[in-house]
């Protein structure tokens, strides 16, 4: 199975068959976009999303929305329950620099979502 977090575009002909991974790519997609919109427009990878857009798919739409908008805020309440505010603020930092040296360990979705939650937390 391909690598869904691929920073390349893929064309339709190499794109999984399974609406799970179609899904979590365009959710990918999206996190790029949010992230880092000159990578994903130098990549083309805008074009790929007209042609997620195209296909018209409820259930690959849902898939991404659901993976793109859900942080698990239990889980990282409970991983920051005893940490103090400049603990937080050192992991906000390091994300924070992560994304600009090391996009690809960023990107991941577990990386994201903390990012997300430390956002909404300390700011």
């Amino acid at each position: 199975m391909k690598n869904y977090r691929n920073l390349e575009r893929y064309q339709i002909n190499e794109w999984e068959i399974d609406k799970e991974w179609l899904g979590k790519r365009l959710s990918f997609l999206w996190n790029v976009r949010k992230y880092r919109d000159e990578l994903y427009t130098s990549n083309k990878l805008n074009l790929e999303v007209l042609n997620f857009y195209d296909m018209n798919d409820s259930k690959i739409m849902k898939i991404a929305s659901d993976d793109f908008n859900y942080i698990d805020g239990k889980f990282y309440e409970n991983m920051y329950k005893n940490k103090t505010e400049e603990e937080m603020m050192e992991d906000y930092e390091y994300l924070r620099n992560m994304k600009d040296t090391n996009f690809n360990k960023f990107i991941l979705k577990k990386n994201c979502d903390k990012f997300e939650y430390l956002l909404i937390t300390l700011f």
